[in-house]
């Protein structure tokens, strides 16, 4: 499938519409902008070796910081061996092989790696994105806070400590946010 083409663009249309249709992606990346879909495919005997992201991906008029890659599985995992995304983070190193249609996003800026696949094809697409908030950390820290409001809001309703929660994690994405 060639960038550009009629159904190249029909189906990277249908992932990023995926994409900004997750309201659990939306609130764990808080993305500012998004790379365009890229897809990759390996047959049997292809990997691609350890790296780490582009900082910044894009020309001068479109540039983004590469924050977040998204790999999003495109092939039953059924179809094909090996082919698993190793991610490698705080010295642990983590494989990931998910079912078609669901997808891992990890910081772009950690080593990993696909490993070779041994039959079938696999095939992915992935996003990188640039969120508001560039700090891993701080993004970590609102993804608890936004679990912490949907536990207290199931827990106890609309109640003050839900009130609270959701109060200081907006006020630290103003504080924090990069537009």
């Amino acid at each position: 499938m060639t960038q550009g083409a009629p159904e190249y663009e029909q189906i990277a249309r249908i992932v990023r519409e995926a994409f900004m249709r997750s309201g659990e992606l939306q609130a764990a990346l808080l993305p500012a902008m998004a790379t365009s879909v890229l897809f990759n495919r390996y047959s049997q005997g292809m990997e691609y070796g350890p790296h780490v992201d582009t900082p910044v991906m894009g020309s001068m008029s479109n540039a983004i910081r590469s924050d977040i890659a998204i790999t999003i599985f495109l092939s039953d995992p059924q179809s094909y061996d090996g082919g698993e995304l190793t991610v490698f983070m705080n010295g642990i190193s983590s494989q990931f092989k998910l079912e078609a249609g669901a997808a891992i996003a990890y910081p772009a800026n950690t080593l990993h790696h696909v490993t070779p696949v041994t039959r079938g094809v696999r095939d992915a697409a992935i996003i990188w994105v640039q969120s508001q908030v560039r700090d891993p950390a701080k993004r970590e820290v609102l993804w608890d806070m936004e679990n912490a409001k949907h536990l207290t809001f199931k827990r106890e309703g609309k109640s003050q400590a839900f009130d609270l929660i959701s109060k200081s994690r907006a006020n630290l994405i103003r504080m924090w946010a990069e537009t």
